[in-house]
């Protein structure tokens, strides 16, 4: 209020002459008292008559009941990531296994073919040996 007491303050200033500040910190950013400066209800971490009074760090720990968005978001996604991981390594371990499994039964059959093929080479020219000398 003026001095006259016959104007009503601009939002966010109250007392004599409208030169006190309101704190700011009334609920749902609604504006003070444009006489004596206080709040119906102050905003969540805010304590007072006029709300400005910040509540101490243990209270405002103690009243809270929700629980951070990090933790809500963080820690199933990083589940989720663990267990991606852990299935991405095992399918690629079983497919590096089975990889050399494959490859280690590919060399064995050349083997084979080839003691194979070197066995009958020998055999056709002990034939073929014999065959000149008989």
């Amino acid at each position: 209020m003026n001095s006259m007491c016959n104007q009503v303050c601009s939002s966010g200033f109250y007392g004599r002459d409208c030169l006190q500040n309101c704190s700011g910190h009334c609920y749902g950013n609604k504006t003070c008292d444009p006489v004596d400066g206080t709040c119906k209800i102050c905003a969540e971490e805010y304590i007072g008559k006029k709300c400005d009074k910040l509540k101490k760090r243990e209270h405002r720990l103690r009243n809270s009941d929700h629980v951070p968005l990090a933790v809500i978001v963080g820690v199933p996604t990083s589940v989720i990531a663990l267990v991606a991981i852990a299935v991405t390594c095992t399918c690629y371990r079983r497919r590096s296994l089975k990889s050399l499994e494959n490859s280690q039964a590919t060399r064995s059959d050349e083997n084979l073919k080839e003691s194979e093929f070197t066995d009958d080479s020998h055999q056709y020219e002990t034939l073929n040996f014999s065959q000149k000398h008989i």
